[in-house]
């Protein structure tokens, strides 16, 4: 009977280690076929900074590259219009222009004092409205000449 026993004994616990082997085997063959549905920190490592940095370097060398062997265009390097001595061009061009404007700036307050009906009681403000009548601004008796007419 030790011999039975020993074989009853002996079949239950192959049979339990070979039962046990078989779902092992089939879990994993199930696991490869799945893949892996969360993070694995041990096998997924965090993407650390430099990673990152060193593949946005290797991008902007590849693309640097590019750019590089392509054609040079001359119309990218150069301006489109001449810049240089812009400023000294314009202020001659503005010089002309300064005496008109201080013209138009005192036509416009002649016209503001009127319509107001400002008196020239004042005699700082004499004294402007007298400068703004000589002779030196021309533009200001032709404007006086059209704005009488609309008055």
């Amino acid at each position: 009977m030790s011999t039975t026993e020993a074989r009853a004994t002996d079949s239950p616990a192959t049979s339990i280690t070979d039962a046990m082997q078989a779902r092992v085997e089939k879990l994993r063959q199930l696991r490869q076929r799945m893949g892996p549905k969360r993070h694995d920190p041990v096998e997924h490592s965090k993407e650390t900074v430099e990673e990152t940095v060193k593949d946005i370097m290797e991008k902007v060398k590849q693309n640097d590259e590019v750019i590089r062997s392509s054609e040079l265009d001359l119309t990218k390097i150069q301006p489109k219009k001449p810049n240089w001595d812009l400023k000294r061009d314009l202020t001659k061009k503005l010089s002309k222009l300064e005496p008109m404007t201080q013209a138009a700036y005192a036509t416009l307050i002649r016209r503001r004092m009127q319509a107001e009906g400002t008196t020239l009681t004042d005699e700082g403000t004499a004294a402007l409205v007298k400068e703004m009548n000589t002779d030196r601004n021309p533009v200001a008796e032709q404007s006086d000449d059209s704005g009488e007419g609309e008055n």
